[in-house]
């Protein structure tokens, strides 16, 4: 299975966006725990409002349509993780 996208939800923190950001996978997060802090003011991936989950679909419909973009975002979240 492959994967493109990762999105996680207030209750799952920790690991999850620990492992997702390691295999370079662009994140869609609330701003619970780590979220805030973890994904970097928005340069691997995106925090949406808790209870909002349709605030993503503009997100990860960009994702879809635009690999590129994905890659790059999914790329700073591998730097970030590397780095700390």
């Amino acid at each position: 299975v492959r994967y493109d996208q990762i999105e996680i939800g207030a209750g799952e923190y920790g690991l999850a966006l620990v492992e997702a950001m390691a295999l370079s996978l662009p994140v869609v997060a609330t701003p619970v725990g780590w979220g805030a802090d973890v994904l970097d003011a928005g340069t691997c991936g995106r925090l949406i409002p808790v209870g909002r989950a349709e605030a993503a679909a503009p997100f990860l419909a960009g994702l879809a349509g635009n690999r590129d973009e994905a890659a790059r975002i999914g790329a700073a979240g591998r730097a970030l993780y590397e780095a700390r």
